[in-house]
């Protein structure tokens, strides 16, 4: 099946956001041309604050309320938890018209049960969910989003590649750069690819 992939926040061009005004455009392209838009909603959250700080339009809106506006311009939107929502692992889909996709919805489940596990829960603990539950929700008693404790780097490992003289080795290195952090440059892209240059980018230290 055919279809347009969205990504918010869009990892192909360094985690930039995307606009909702950029959005309907795509959107509209879609339905005019019956191709289903599908939003890749990891970092949602991110990409709401964004629209919120950088559209006029949604200067008094709610995250939440610029999350429902991105996601009704698209047909289904799937989402890995573990970004935004802040769990340790699992992930969401979700079809927006079950009756003018009634075919997908159909093949959806039809995966979900032998791949993953039953429908309500997709293979998740029961922890897991409440994780996600929670991760998804503003706090309840001031109905603002929940200020991030501190900022973290993401350290993505491959499985069964890695031994632990390895990461001991990642460990030290990344205490060495915090000691002497008051010196360590920033960076600058000096050569990327066409597709995903995060992946293989080059970089050289910015020049005071």
């Amino acid at each position: 099946m055919a279809a347009i992939v969205q990504t918010i926040t869009n990892n192909s061009v360094g985690g930039q956001p995307v606009s909702i005004a950029n959005t309907r455009e795509v959107s509209q392209i879609a339905r005019e041309n019956e191709i289903p838009l599908i939003i890749d909603a990891a970092r949602y959250t991110e990409n709401a604050y964004f629209v919120k700080l950088r559209e006029p339009e949604f200067a008094d809106a709610s995250i939440r309320e610029i999350t429902r506006e991105m996601f009704n311009l698209a047909d289904l939107f799937t989402m890995s938890a573990k970004k935004d929502a802040i769990v340790a692992m699992g992930g969401l889909i979700a079809v927006r018209d079950s009756d003018l996709h009634a075919d997908l919805v159909s093949a959806i489940k039809s995966r979900v049960v032998p791949y993953e596990g039953f429908l309500t829960y997709g293979g998740l603990a029961g922890h897991d969910l409440e994780a996600l539950a929670i991760g998804l929700d503003p706090d309840p008693e001031t109905g603002e989003p929940r200020q991030a404790i501190a900022e973290f780097t993401r350290l993505a490992i491959p499985h069964r590649v890695y031994t632990q003289p390895h990461l001991d080795v990642v460990a030290d290195a990344l205490k060495a750069i915090k000691d002497r952090r008051e010196t360590v440059p920033g960076y600058e892209i000096i050569e990327q690819a066409k597709v995903l240059r995060h992946f293989t980018a080059k970089l050289q230290p910015v020049r005071a």
